[in-house]
């Protein structure tokens, strides 16, 4: 994956003490797990979603050069994505942590020590409402002084990431969830964010159709920046995907009037602004045949 020839050599995975793993299973010899965590995260958030893999971009290397680190000789360095949370089981629902959606620059090396959220830079909001979020879009996240990513602070209660993120172009789509309590709600909130790769930050110009009036316009942006963070209040939002220049979430809610009724499954699209990017295979599932008696 790395060498971008079209074959899986590293698998990142979390586990539940919020801890980031890095398997090497590049060639076809038996492979054992590492003896340290890529990223070493509070036991309080768990890491559940499946992590997101994109190359890292040139600013990013650049800086991180400036450091006089240097990346593993036969692999592209590279970003991993994900956020912290659970939703598996009822009692999860009320959790009070507050959790986190980090970045986090992998460049291929031995793991000797584990990264931790000291070797992160905080990303910043510059304006923020109940339903808006825009995040500083120049932050220095510090690579050039050793630094190896940024992490950003989900700030409403009960808000967590339960899915995939998805790297498109330079940005990094991932939503959030903030689950009711009460089985007479319509499904929980949560957040749709578009960030930067590189610092967590607001994009320039025009990204998204964040007004949702059907068209790209300047009532798109917060003083010539990209919202970050739309707040939805009808649903739980799933994992993001992009077709064409449409940004799909599946949204769970529940069909009123009363619980009874059951959720209703559905997507909510939003036009996007051209991206770019290789697309490809980044997860599998494997299905098993059950045997009838």
């Amino acid at each position: 994956m790395i060498p971008q020839d079209g074959k899986v050599d590293l698998i990142y995975a979390g586990d539940l003490y919020g801890n980031l793993w890095r398997f090497d299973v590049e060639g076809s010899g038996s492979w054992s797990g590492p003896a340290k965590p890529l990223f070493k995260g509070d036991k309080t958030r768990p890491i559940t979603a499946i992590p997101a893999v994109g190359v890292a971009p040139a600013s990013v290397t650049s800086a991180v050069s400036l450091s006089g680190r240097r990346s593993d000789a036969k692999t592209h360095p590279v970003m991993v994505f994900f956020g912290s949370g659970r939703l598996l089981a009822d009692a999860d629902k009320a959790a009070s942590i507050v959790n986190r959606f980090y970045g986090v620059y992998d460049d291929g090396n031995a793991i000797t020590d584990s990264l931790t959220e000291a070797d992160l830079t905080v990303q910043q909001k510059v304006y923020s409402t109940a339903t808006a979020r825009v995040y500083k879009n120049d932050l220095d996240a510090g690579y050039a002084k050793r630094k190896s990513g940024w992490y950003i602070t989900l700030s409403d209660a009960g808000e967590r990431v339960i899915d995939r993120a998805l790297v498109k172009g330079s940005l990094v789509y991932f939503n959030t969830v903030i689950p009711d309590t009460s089985t007479c709600d319509a499904g929980g909130k949560g957040w749709e964010m578009v960030v930067q790769m590189a610092n967590g930050g607001s994009a320039t110009g025009i990204q998204w159709d964040f007004n949702q009036n059907g068209a790209l316009d300047t009532g798109d942006t917060y003083t010539g920046l990209s919202y970050a963070g739309r707040k939805t209040t009808k649903g739980q939002l799933g994992a993001p995907q992009i077709i064409g220049d449409q940004l799909f979430s599946p949204l769970t809610d529940k069909i009123k009037p009363g619980a009874a009724a059951g959720p209703r499954d559905h997507f909510k699209n939003t036009k996007i602004a051209s991206t770019s990017g290789t697309s490809g295979r980044i997860s599998w599932t494997e299905l098993q045949q059950q045997k009838s008696d």
